[in-house]
């Protein structure tokens, strides 16, 4: 039988329907009127603060659903090597095969003492040098040492990997364009914009966010805090902190992986 994708495509479709209902709930619930989250002005004499408060806590229940969907979407990898394998001409029964995900180029090529094959022979056993070779490209570490735990292969394996073994919790956290201007009386201004997703920051009730000292000016000067913009945005933390907004890159990053493999079957089979 020829290598067949139907079934990793369907899963595939799964990871992305649950996450479409999962940030349904989340839009709703934080749509609410008030809203989960506050964000209170507190001054004193010399001090100006954004204090964050959390009157309502994200539900437990979407740290094991963001789980859950990358189980399936990291499990669609693993499928998708069993059918590399029959379409590489080899037994999948008898070759046990799975999707590396390696940040370091040496723990995925290097040796090992007992057997002698590296992780990536051991791996990739019954897979065909064609394949293998996008699946090398695919490697986190290939995008260098600062980058590579960020990719989303690496985002994805997080996840799934805490869900086997830890829970993760769902917390509200300030994403990427959130602004905030420090203001001098002598006209200087300090923007502070948060202008990465991939690392959250969570809020904590009675938290000071961000806060200006004005104990050491001079008679007369004073700083005021001024927030252009606030988004606040539903973060998953683990070993990682990740957005939903990672979580679904992540899964169209599978997808495409799979239809990369899938044309280039096709157009061996000269379909």
């Amino acid at each position: 039988m020829p290598a067949e994708l139907s079934a990793v495509k369907r899963r595939v479709a799964d990871a992305k329907s649950d996450l479409h209902d999962l940030r349904g709930e989340v839009d709703a619930f934080t749509s609410a009127v008030p809203p989960p989250w506050r964000l209170e002005r507190e001054d004193t004499q010399y001090t100006e603060a954004l204090v964050s408060y959390i009157d309502r806590e994200p539900d437990a229940a979407w740290g094991d659903k963001i789980g859950y969907v990358a189980v399936k979407a990291r499990s669609a990898l693993d499928q998708l090597m069993t059918q590399l394998v029959v379409d590489s001409g080899s037994d999948p029964t008898k070759r046990r095969s799975y999707f590396p995900i390696f940040t370091r180029a040496d723990d995925y090529l290097a040796k090992s003492k007992k057997g002698g094959k590296s992780e990536r022979d051991r791996r990739l056993e019954g897979v065909a040098s064609r394949h293998r070779k996008i699946i090398d490209q695919l490697q986190p570490y290939q995008r260098g040492v600062e980058r590579a735990a960020r990719d989303p292969l690496c985002v994805l394996n997080a996840i799934a990997n805490r869900e086997k073994h830890e829970d993760t919790h769902a917390v509200w956290a300030a994403v990427a364009g959130t602004t905030f201007r420090l203001l001098f009386s002598d006209g200087r201004v300090h923007t502070v914009v948060i202008t990465k997703d991939d690392d959250p920051n969570p809020l904590v009730d009675g938290q000071t966010l961000i806060g200006s000292d004005g104990s050491n000016l001079l008679p007369g000067q004073s700083i005021r805090i001024e927030v252009d913009d606030v988004r606040i945005g539903l973060a998953f933390e683990g070993k990682v902190k990740v957005s939903l907004d990672q979580v679904d890159a992540a899964i169209l990053h599978v997808s495409r992986i799979i239809d990369r493999f899938e044309r280039r079957m096709a157009s061996r089979r000269g379909d």
